[in-house]
């Protein structure tokens, strides 16, 4: 099919990967600098451990002590802050991915014919007659489902995030329309074998 929308088949997984890699070399970094520092932090057990053994033998502390124990404790402190901002950056990211998509959906939602909606929402209503414009609807909502599904599956995406958009893709995926429209835009998803054992999967539970 030349079109836009089927070109846009073969590059999504290209553009996806670009960003979530970003995301992820973020991410690895925080990761590195968090198992330096609860390495520091448990060093500091030790350490805190064979100080009170020495102090109940010596009752004095020196200056230079008192300041490694205080420096310890910043890198403690250090520590929490940076898992509390991991956890806030997951979130504020997801929340991100779950507007963005949830955007065009919408946007694809209303590219469907007038007709074609109710066959969409039902998995029991009989769809319209075939058009282009239907298949290419379809062939754009199919290629936000393989987003969705490749950002889930690479752990780009919370499991909440997915449960709020599975519930619906499987429900649309076993409409006869989408299932008529499978048959033909099935080999536009070739490169992404995973996504259409999914399909595959879904529509034959639906059957």
């Amino acid at each position: 099919m030349a079109n836009n929308d089927v070109g846009n088949v073969e590059g999504w997984k290209s553009r996806t990967q670009y960003i979530c890699s970003q995301k992820c070399e973020s991410w690895v970094h925080k990761s590195i600098a968090l198992f330096a520092e609860t390495m520091a932090a448990v060093g500091f057990i030790k350490w805190h451990k064979k100080y009170e053994s020495n102090h109940k033998r010596n009752n004095s502390v020196d200056f230079p002590t008192l300041i490694n124990l205080a420096t310890l404790l910043s890198v403690l402190v250090a520590v929490f802050g940076l898992i509390l901002g991991i956890r806030t950056y997951k979130r504020q990211t997801n929340a991100q991915v779950f507007l963005e998509y949830t955007g065009r959906y919408e946007r694809i939602m209303e590219s469907f014919p007038a007709d074609a909606l109710g066959a969409r929402l039902s998995a029991d209503a009989d769809p319209p007659a075939q058009s282009t414009a239907l298949t290419l609807a379809t062939l754009r909502y199919l290629n936000l489902c393989s987003e969705e599904f490749y950002l889930w599956k690479k752990g780009y995406l919370s499991l909440d995030v997915w449960r709020i958009w599975e519930d619906e893709l499987k429900r649309t995926l076993k409409s006869k329309l989408v299932r008529r429209e499978w048959n033909q835009l099935k080999t536009e998803f070739r490169s992404y074998g995973d996504f259409v054992e999914f399909v595959d999967a879904v529509q034959r539970d639906a059957t």
